[in-house]
């Protein structure tokens, strides 16, 4: 339970639509392009002091908009009887974000940071390539590269007492990732497979309210993925059951933190945290005894 002396309000509008065209290129090809735009306007005005005093009211707005495009192209040579398939494509991404962060401190506010704004712009742009080759009745392969490159550009402008700060930074990102997935399949109900991935995450930036940290960015992510496991479809679909061993080896990692450094107000940010690594496994049951039953067991 508070007692409040600003009630504010919170909004969000969004609007997106997107175009999909798929083209048949011949026995063998199709074509499929995906066209995305999608816009957003926020607005936060809140009382976090939850007290009838004004110690610390936050209003932020922020509005962006995204564009994109996917094209691809994928095989369809089981029409030609080969034991291959493919797919490769590309995707395009532009994004443009606007931050404007107002604190209100009430009798301390000389003191502190008073206002945030600043606008960030990413490009992402990917090509990828993707295989499936059956190499007998029982034994089929997957392999897939993928060349990611991410730019951000931001400009940002904190406003404080005696010290504003004008700042510009752009970086700059890349890296390949993959995967390559062997099957073994000893019947038509029963699968093993063994899997390795490499991923990554790009840089991010932080636009923080501490007139002397400013910008600063954290560092991309990467992950070496091995998974090992089983899928089974037996009884005509009465029965399916998935099990996996699973072992991630993350290199700095990525982490949304909160941070409370002098001079700034608690706020949330993106650090690296070095190595981290997770593993286990995972069971999954599902039962339907009869039409209109089913149990989950996982």
């Amino acid at each position: 339970v508070g007692a409040y002396n600003h009630v504010g309000a919170t909004h969000k509008d969004v609007f997106g639509a997107s175009i999909t065209g798929t083209v048949e290129l011949g026995p063998a090809l199709v074509f499929k392009t995906i066209t995305g735009y999608e816009h957003w306007k926020r607005l936060f005005d809140l009382d976090l002091d939850m007290t009838p005093n004004t110690a610390f009211h936050l209003r932020t707005e922020d509005e962006g908009y995204q564009l994109s495009q996917e094209l691809e192209l994928t095989s369809r040579l089981d029409e030609l009887a080969l034991p291959l398939s493919w797919r490769a494509g590309g995707l395009v991404l532009f994004e443009n974000v606007d931050v404007d962060v107002e604190n209100n401190f009430g009798d301390a506010s000389r003191f502190s940071v008073g206002r945030r704004i600043y606008t960030q712009k990413l490009l992402s742009l990917s090509a990828y390539l993707e295989a499936e080759l059956e190499l007998s009745e029982s034994y089929s392969s997957v392999a897939g590269a993928r060349y990611n490159v991410e730019s951000k550009e931001i400009d940002y402008f904190l406003q404080r007492t005696g010290r504003s700060v004008l700042a510009h930074r752009t970086s700059t990102w890349d890296a390949p990732t993959g995967l390559l997935q062997l099957n073994y399949r000893p019947t038509e109900d029963l699968t093993f497979f063994g899997k390795y991935t490499r991923g990554w995450k790009a840089g991010t930036f932080n636009a923080t309210g501490n007139a002397d940290r400013g910008i600063f960015a954290a560092d991309p992510e990467t992950i070496d993925s091995y998974e090992v496991g089983m899928d089974l479809q037996a009884f005509e679909g009465l029965l399916e059951l998935t099990a996996n061993l699973f072992f991630y080896d993350y290199k700095n990692y990525q982490i949304f933190i909160g941070d409370n450094n002098y001079g700034s107000v608690p706020e949330l940010v993106t650090i690296n945290a070095g190595n981290a690594q997770n593993y286990g496994a995972e069971v999954e049951a599902i039962l339907r005894p009869f039409e209109g039953a089913q149990y989950e067991v996982r």
